[in-house]
């Protein structure tokens, strides 16, 4: 054999290891291709879900603040409100003392064994109004007061509840600031 041929079949072996590997290259690149589209396709529906993940974390959190807003002047309206209550009632209590405690009507307790009987007539006889009537226990007293107190606070704490939950938008239309 002579160097000619064995060129030429070197070459031809040479372009046909060429031709295999260019048929290869396409196939493996059509293939990579496939492979980097989809992957790009994934990250752009990852994107797409994780766009609208955050804005509804986004739209939550703005909820969630306004929530907290409405709750913290709620608890604040309600601790004023406690606060003009305590004042209103260490008021009425001082009032109370200095007139001698609550006090019935003499009629209201005539029937009671260790209530002093009518004042004799005469002119002896005190005719005002501390006479007629008769102070309760002191305990009785201060029970009935803190009771009223107690039953006031209450009240005051469903208001504002209740206009917590309207401004909260949780039922019915919610009032204009007061």
């Amino acid at each position: 054999m002579t160097t000619a041929i064995k060129a030429f079949l070197a070459l031809l072996v040479v372009c046909v290891l060429l031709a295999f590997a260019l048929v290869f290259e396409r196939g493996h690149a059509a293939k990579v291709t496939k492979q980097r589209d989809a992957a790009v396709a994934q990250v752009a529906t990852a994107k797409a879900v994780l766009t609208d993940t955050i804005a509804g974390y986004e739209a939550n959190l703005t909820k969630e603040r306004a929530s907290q807003a409405l709750a913290r002047k709620a608890s604040a309206d309600y601790e004023k409100s406690l606060s003009d209550l305590s004042v209103k009632y260490d008021a009425a209590r001082a009032a109370l003392r200095a007139a001698g405690g609550l006090r019935l009507p003499r009629a209201v307790v005539c029937g009671r064994q260790d209530s002093p009987g009518p004042a004799a007539t005469g002119a002896g006889r005190p005719d005002d109004a501390a006479t007629a009537t008769v102070a309760l226990p002191p305990e009785v007293d201060r029970r009935l007061q803190d009771l009223t107190e107690e039953a006031d606070k209450l009240g005051a704490r469903l208001a504002k509840l209740q206009d917590w939950v309207r401004s909260a938008g949780l039922y019915g239309p919610a009032e204009p600031a007061k």
